[in-house]
């Protein structure tokens, strides 16, 4: 059937399907919208449903005929997004937006922002689609920023109160500005500011959503990097514009003005957020006084930064923001991130966002904080007197255009006065905004969040104790050169690198590892896979930073990626050590977000541990296309020896080799190495070398270190699960190994007989403790007539949706399903680690006793931790 022959078809179905008895036209869908549109205008709300839902089928049938897969029941709803975002009040903005009723029907996600740029909301890109009453598809691409979901980062990030705030803003604030400014005669208006679509704001699903300006090539500067003079400018001029809307309007309309002032408040610097803020405050004080200290050893700016960078510093900030005198509506937070930039002909446009921390108060806490969060060193030197007369040259002109005397009202003699008293504030800001600006996206804050209760934000800040990716110390190795020298060197060099190593049949054998974490190192997946698993742990080990006769660490656990032997056999293994606190570990840092110069290596470590040998390559980068021909021409080409995510290389000096898994690609940056590549074994040298991508496995790596604690379940069959559950080990899947099941705490069989012969569920509540640690947990059921029986596995929470998610309490509870038809047989089969004080067996079986209990689907009591419900 051609698609116009299936639309024909559906328009008489959709009739049948809604209900529509009145007769409709049927020459075609755009005559079936205008017939419903006449019936029904989509901003009402009495309107007949089956009609609605129509219309939207109809819109939804025209597209199909172009991209029949474009329309997936999810995207239907945008409260998902948030429970706000209702169809009425979708279809109010969209046809306030377009001037005519519109009718919501989808919405497609467009992208989201980079990590590290939004902490105060969750924000997505999105494009809105809706059809009006000729059938004509409206939409619009917009920005949506929501409260966020995760109640912790919510609560400690004080999210409701930003959001309130910032609402206000564009709700109240906004427009009185807007209109003053629209009834007087100034040549160059302030309409920088981005189009509202709409918001929400209940405290609890807040949501502001505004036009997307990047479809008009608007876009940020990179948050990293500084602005020249020529972006200065416009940025300053924005600023000048914006604030003297505030001047001209408080001369000539006193009233109104102090009204809408009142619709805002102070969000930062108030003496009531101090026990909020004053520990991270004590925590970014020392990052700037230890900056200086290496920058600028026993200097006077060591001394004034000591007496600067203190607590009173931040009172003074409070009193900035509370003297009203010259005050004016101010932005908050005028750094560059917060800046939208489109260059046409040379000529710089630009758009202010993100009004969170809107206040009252002196325009120049805004100008010194852009300059001291948004400029070069380099740049204030040379343009700083520069900057003060442009800003005061736009303000006074907007001033005087607007019908007022800027000399009376803002003088450039009170301007300088301020600036004098003011300018501190842009830089105690920097003592927070810097270390925020140059963190790399890999590197910025994790904020899925455990928990429904806050924490101190001074918490969130130790990204070390966080993540345990990014240490201090990461990268710098025992040479103090800057330069890399090409050609042979020793591993002592270099404390990340070393080897894991085994004893096999009176041979060691040793496979290449990194450092990435003090406790974590990786290495190449099928070195490990190929060893015995029977006592692997205990006779494994792993020398770092020296060859084969140094220091050794016990092995904790291992962890596989998930691609391994599904769709490579050339992945990546995680490792965890025993932390050894006698002994400095300084692992590598993590992979850049990106290489702005091709200078990257390849370390070869000698196949002899007991060698120091190390062999450093100067590499190329090899194009994919390249590189796979490569492989292609020398037969070399096996699928499954191909890393999911490839990186090729080549080394510069030549020369004919073959290398083994683990040789390291990186680069070198101020110092610091970073881990770029882990290779796979085969041709090397001045062929193009396969690496796997190691950004690409980062996250996973970094997933696997934030779900520590919480139980791995691995599903090896339809009848067949396994769990795991460590208490200070990483996730780790698959079967169970010889190692793990050493020690049985608990076991359980149960035979189920039915009566007849039909499909059936049967249902098993199981304890584990939160205190043990259970190595492997088998659950199996065996059928022995007919199809393998099912079972699944849910955990059981009778907390709060979010509490669900903590693994910490005393017990976690699982509901355990078993699909069969004939006689099953349950099996159960826990093991842990023995404990001496108490005893294990005993504890699961007292936890997993059996008693009666009420059917699966009514409310379940912690009182009853085990027994059967058949149904």
């Amino acid at each position: 059937m051609s698609w116009s022959q299936r639309g024909g078809a559906l328009d008489a179905q959709f009739m049948l399907n809604f209900g529509v008895t009145e007769r409709a036209p049927q020459k075609s869908s755009n005559e079936m919208i205008q017939y419903l549109f006449n019936k029904y205008d989509g901003r009402q709300s009495d309107g007949d449903d089956g009609d609605r839902e129509l219309i939207i089928q109809m819109e939804k049938l025209q597209h199909a005929k172009m991209a029949p897969s474009a329309f997936d029941e999810d995207y239907r709803s945008l409260t998902q997004l948030s429970p706000a975002l209702t169809e009425n009040k979708i279809n109010s903005a969209l046809s306030d937006w377009f001037k005519e009723s519109v009718v919501f029907t989808r919405w497609e996600y467009v992208g989201g922002i980079g990590k590290g740029d939004s902490y105060l909301s969750d924000v997505r890109k999105i494009r809105i689609h809706g059809v009006n009453r000729y059938g004509v598809d409206r939409n619009i691409q917009v920005i949506l920023k929501t409260i966020p979901r995760n109640i912790c980062r919510r609560l400690t990030f004080r999210s409701d109160q930003f959001f309130r705030n910032e609402i206000s803003f564009y709700t109240k604030v906004l427009p009185n500005l807007l209109k003053f400014q629209s009834e007087t005669k100034v040549k160059e208006p302030f309409d920088n500011n981005v189009k509202l679509f709409l918001t929400h704001c209940d405290g609890l699903n807040d949501a502001i959503c505004l036009e997307d300006i990047s479809c008009q090539e608007y876009e940020n500067i990179i948050r990293q990097e500084t602005i020249d003079l020529k972006y200065c400018k416009a940025t300053v001029q924005t600023l000048a514009k914006f604030h003297a809307i505030s001047f001209a309007m408080k001369d000539q309309e006193p009233e109104i003005f102090t009204k809408i002032t009142n619709e805002i408040s102070e969000t930062y610097f108030d003496c009531k957020l101090w026990n909020w803020y004053k520990r991270f405050w004590h925590k970014i004080c020392n990052i700037a006084i230890d900056a200086v200290e290496k920058e600028y050893p026993n200097t006077i700016y060591l001394k004034k930064i000591k007496n600067f960078a203190v607590q009173d510093t931040y009172f003074k900030m409070i009193n900035a923001v509370n003297n009203k005198q010259n005050a004016v509506i101010s932005h908050g937070d005028p750094w560059t991130n917060n800046f939208l930039y489109k260059n046409k002909n040379n000529i710089i446009s630009t758009k202010i966002i993100d009004f969170q921390l809107s206040r009252y108060a002196s325009p120049v806490l805004d100008l010194s904080y852009f300059i001291y969060n948004s400029t070069s060193q380099e740049l204030r030197v040379k343009h700083f007197d520069d900057i003060l007369k442009y800003y005061y040259e736009v303000l006074s002109t907007q001033i005087k255009d607007m019908g007022s005397d800027p000399d009376r009202i803002y003088s450039e003699d009170k301007f300088m006065n301020d600036v004098k008293k003011y300018s501190f504030f842009g830089l105690v800001a920097s003592f927070e905004m810097t270390p925020l600006i140059v963190l790399e996206p890999d590197e910025a804050f994790d904020l899925e969040l455990e928990g429904n209760e806050e924490v101190n934000i001074d918490e969130l800040w130790n990204i070390d104790n966080k993540t345990g990716l990014v240490e201090e110390t990461c990268g710098i190795d025992n040479s103090g050169l800057e330069e890399v020298q090409e050609g042979s060197s020793f591993i002592e060099t270099y404390p990340w690198f070393g080897v894991i190593v085994f004893p096999l049949e009176g041979l060691i054998t040793s496979s290449p590892v990194v450092l990435i974490t003090k406790q974590l190192v990786i290495g190449a997946a099928i070195e490990i896979a190929n060893l015995p698993k029977v006592d692997f742990r205990a006779r494994t080990k792993v020398i770092l930073g020296t060859n084969c006769k140094g220091r050794r660490h016990s092995v904790v656990e291992y962890s596989y990626h998930p691609d391994f032997q599904k769709n490579t056999y050339s992945s990546l293994v995680l490792i965890q050590i025993e932390p050894n606190f006698e002994v400095e570990l300084r692992p590598i840092c993590p992979p850049p977000s990106m290489i702005n110069k091709p200078d990257f290596y390849a370390f070869s470590l000698a196949e002899d541990c007991m060698s120091s040998a190390v062999e450093i390559y100067k590499m190329s980068y090899v194009d994919t296309k390249e590189c796979k021909s490569y492989y292609r021409r020398t037969g070399l080409n096996v699928k499954s020896i191909w890393p999911k995510y490839t990186v090729c290389a080549k080394a510069q000096r030549g020369g004919e080799c073959l290398w083994q898994s683990g040789v390291f690609l990186v680069t070198k940056h101020k110092k610091r190495w970073k881990l770029i590549g882990f290779g796979v074994y085969g041709p090397g040298c001045s062929s193009p070398a396969r690496f796997l991508d190691y950004g690409m496995y980062h996250q996973w790596i970094r997933t696997n270190i934030q779900r520590i604690g919480r139980p791995a379940i691995t599903r090896l069959a339809g009848n067949h699960i396994v769990m795991r559950r460590r208490l200070t080990s990483v996730q780790r899947f698959g079967p169970c190994d010889p190692e793990e099941t050493k020690v049985e705490i608990y076991t359980d069989h149960s035979s189920i007989q039915p009566v007849s012969a039909k499909p059936r569920n049967a249902y098993y509540n199981f304890t584990i403790l939160a205190g043990y640690e259970y190595s492997c947990i088998v659950f199996r059921a065996n059928q022995e007539i007919g199809e393998e029986p099912t079972i699944h596995l849910k955990r059981m929470c009778i907390a709060k949706h979010i509490a669900c998610y903590q693994f910490t309490t005393l017990q976690i509870d699982f509901e355990v399903t078993i699909g069969y038809f004939d006689k099953v047989e349950y099996h159960i089969n826990v093991y842990g680690i023995e404990l001496k004080l108490l005893d294990a067996k005993r504890m699961n079986v007292l936890a997993n006793r059996r008693h009666y209990h009420p059917p699966i689907d009514k409310t379940y009591t912690p009182y009853i931790y085990s027994g059967w419900g058949i149904g």
